[in-house]
């Protein structure tokens, strides 16, 4: 097989090592700038994953790259690394487009656009935080950014008029033509060059990259793969496709914008997607409204144009939600949340019935289930409402089904399909498995000099020489909260126990207590993670070991973990969970009774997931946090018996 490095430009940049088929690195610009969302392909993210990898970039037989839906590349360093086109003749008119258009290499777009004019108020906060080493570089005056080497920009996917639908004949049983079509326009020949060498490498589409990545990780044989991006607006937003035994085969894009409609509506309040999902859990939606909107629209949702929803939803109900400072928890702000929560389960779901139908067509009925992937995936009432329609064993969400997937995606797609080295049914059979979570890089250790320096003000215990899962049972039974900071981190938005902040949040004082710590608003819902034998003891619906779906408790036992409409994001533990299985089973057997364990990202208000064992530390000194675990020490303060 092939050693292929994957590269991912847009927001959540990421670089992945993918070696004979197995991951041998997966490294997250944000987790070691420490910038969320950093944005940008650097030398330090390219040579942290080649050591990671143990490999040399003289290694490197092909080169996988990604971006956001705008194919804009800026390089940091032009010299170490940059990339050309590539005509190699696989699609004449994609190599027609490229000769001709040349000069749109060098093109501002987007992130310079919003870098410069703010004219879009909303994407210059989001590219402003996303490229913090972009902004020392722009001129204002010229509208550019003056790099000290050259921007190198690719002109906006829509330029290219193919790119735009494709289709499956139900009598093309080997789906020859869907592949044929991928291979032609989903894989851009490309020259990279890195540290003066040059190879070979494909620009792999954006979600065709989601769809690879989703598909291998389900064990679901035949499937419905839906991408769909959190903020994507155009019919290019989104990728269907039909995932068999012999393959993962486009099918087509669709008219569904509820991402971008979705993100808009929230930051008219001022919150990113994650809050205001959690906000609508406080409202109710108005059926008549809902209702009125569908016959609006002549029952098609996906026409719904943000724009004419705040025009028709201000004029419904006499609110103006427009540049206006509301209290987040007034009745008029909290029912807006839900009836935009309803307005995207209602086209998300009226989207995936449509094509769930089409592809049981095409399979002769013979469909098992949905795989789901892009920003869209990551609302988890929704896919609960899914699963809860078709059955939960029947649809799958990757852990890291936003962008933190596309690098491994890309090169999971270059090797089956273009390198033809790695088959779907050596994925299906357990040869390579690429289910787990915990794919990102091991913490960075703590400092001796750091241990010597508070040795007097905290407790270093070596985890290998005691059953520190027993410990930190009894000091969480005693009320304290603490850090899990121990072996690889996860790969995708959620913490699972690997990068973790725990607590018993057998009341709501526990819940306040971590959300101060946090510096989080005291109305977000904090998550449980819950054995598997004691699921249904807690809860109704999906099994989720990822945290991507909602469930109904049963009782409120542990009222720190149910959310305000009695739903929970509940992470179900089994083995393969790792840190969480040992500990849950430590309390298990120290109280003898089923148990909930609060589970929230270690990481500090707008920051991304800490894997600085240093940084740990600190949070742990000047907080209210009792212990952190690393992978060498169970760490507590002086007044704390473990």
């Amino acid at each position: 097989m092939t050693k292929i490095l994957a590269l991912h430009f847009g927001h959540n940049s990421h670089a992945v090592l993918l070696n004979d088929g197995h991951i041998d690195s997966y490294v997250q610009r944000e987790r070691i700038s420490c910038t969320k969302n950093h944005a940008g392909v650097d030398k330090i993210l390219i040579e942290k994953c080649l050591l990671d990898s143990n490999i040399d970039i003289n290694q490197i037989e092909q080169v996988a790259i990604t971006n956001t839906q705008y194919r804009e590349f800026i390089f940091e360093d032009f010299d170490y690394f940059n990339f050309e086109y590539s005509q190699n003749g696989v699609n004449s008119e994609i190599d027609k487009f490229f000769t001709k258009n040349k000069a749109k290499y060098i093109k501002t777009y987007e992130i310079v656009q919003s870098l410069t004019t703010n004219k879009n108020p909303r994407l210059t906060k989001a590219n402003s935080k996303q490229y913090p080493q972009l902004i020392e570089y722009t001129d204002q005056i010229n509208k550019k950014i003056n790099l000290p080497s050259q921007a190198y920009m690719l002109t906006s996917r829509s330029d290219f008029s193919e790119i735009t639908n494709s289709f499956i004949n139900k009598a093309d049983s080997s789906f020859d033509q869907s592949r044929t079509w991928a291979i032609k326009n989903f894989f851009i020949p490309i020259n990279v060059y890195i540290k003066g060498r040059k190879i070979p490498g494909f620009f792999v589409d954006h979600h065709y990259s989601h769809t690879y990545s989703s598909s291998v990780k389900s064990k679901i044989k035949k499937a419905l793969v839906l991408s769909a991006d959190g903020s994507g607006a155009s019919l290019l937003g989104n990728l269907a496709s039909i995932k068999t035994e012999s393959g993962i085969f486009p099918l087509v894009h669709t008219n569904f914008r509820g991402g971008q409609f979705y993100e808009v509506c929230a930051s008219l309040i001022g919150l990113d997607c994650g809050k205001f999902m959690g906000l609508a859990s406080y409202g109710k939606s108005n059926p008549e409204f809902i209702d009125s909107i569908s016959l609006k629209l002549g029952k098609n949702i996906n026409n719904l144009t943000e724009k004419a929803f705040i025009e028709y939803y201000q004029s419904y109900f006499s609110i103006n939600i427009i540049r206006k400072q509301y209290d987040l928890l007034s009745k008029e702000i909290v029912n807006y949340a839900a009836n935009v929560q309803s307005i995207f389960e209602l086209s998300f779901l009226k989207t995936i019935s449509t094509l769930n139908s089409v592809v049981k067509n095409i399979l002769d009925n013979q469909c098992e289930g949905i795989i789901l992937s892009g920003g869209s995936a990551l609302n988890c009432p929704s896919n609960s409402s899914i699963a809860e329609k078709i059955g939960y064993q029947n649809v799958f969400v990757e852990p890291s089904c936003n962008d933190e997937g596309l690098g491994f995606g890309a090169a999971i797609a270059l090797e089956n399909v273009i390198n033809n080295k790695l088959s779907i049914n050596q994925i299906r059979d357990n040869q390579v498995n690429y289910s787990s979570p915990y794919l990102g890089p091991k913490a960075i250790p703590l400092r001796n000099e750091i241990i010597k320096q508070f040795s007097n003000e905290l407790i270093f215990k070596e985890i290998d020489t005691i059953p520190w899962s027993d410990y930190v049972a009894k000091m969480l039974v005693n009320s304290a909260v603490g850090i899990i900071l121990k072996d690889n981190s996860e790969i995708g938005p959620r913490a699972l126990g690997n990068r973790s902040i725990i607590a018993i949040p057998d009341n709501y004082e526990v819940s306040n207590k971590v959300n101060s710590i946090k510096n989080r608003e005291k109305w977000r819902p904090l998550a449980p993670a819950c054995l598997e034998k004691y699921f249904n003891y807690f809860f109704n619906g999906p099994k989720n070991p990822y945290m991507l779906m909602t469930c109904k408790a049963k009782n409120i036992y542990f009222p720190g973990v149910i959310h305000v409409d009695g739903s929970s994001r509940v992470q179900c533990v089994d083995k393969d969970s790792n840190n969480f299985y040992l500990i849950l089973n430590s309390i298990d057997k120290l109280i003898n009774k089923p148990i909930l364990l609060l589970n929230t990202s270690c990481n500090r208000k707008g920051e991304p997931i800490i894997n600085d064992a240093n940084i740990a530390l600190e949070y742990l000194r000047t907080s209210k946090i009792d212990f952190l675990v690393t992978d060498k020490y169970l760490i507590t303060k002086n007044h704390l018996k473990s």
